[in-house]
């Protein structure tokens, strides 16, 4: 099974067992402790870097892009649509993201299809 396909299916079965057994809660709720898990599990792999980061404008751009509109943007679309009883709707969307991302780097960085 490719990593993809494994990280689709956990978050399937994550928004299934979500959308069933839980109670719904405030987005800014479940952001903070999606976020914080994501924090506590990323941060020991981050202590054991060497490399020093080269801090520009660019990556400061692109980290706050990263996380203000995606991670925090479209986590919080998720959830609100999930509470709105569309999982089924956004669950079939999301297996459309790997196809896109292949789409747009073969269009926009000649990458070649593996």
């Amino acid at each position: 099974m490719s990593q993809a396909t494994a990280t689709l299916f956990g978050i399937t079965r994550g928004k299934l067992y979500q959308n069933r057994f839980l109670a719904p809660c405030d987005v800014r709720t479940a952001n903070m402790v999606q976020l914080s898990v994501a924090f506590l599990v990323t941060l020991p792999m981050a202590l054991l870097e060497v490399q020093t980061m080269q801090w520009t404008i660019k990556l400061t751009g692109a980290l706050a892009w990263f996380v203000l509109a995606l991670m925090l943007g479209g986590s919080s679309l998720l959830y609100l649509l999930i509470h709105r009883g569309a999982t089924a709707t956004v669950i079939s969307q999301m297996y459309l993201v790997p196809l896109f991302t292949a789409l747009i780097a073969w269009l926009q960085f000649s990458e070649p299809n593996t």
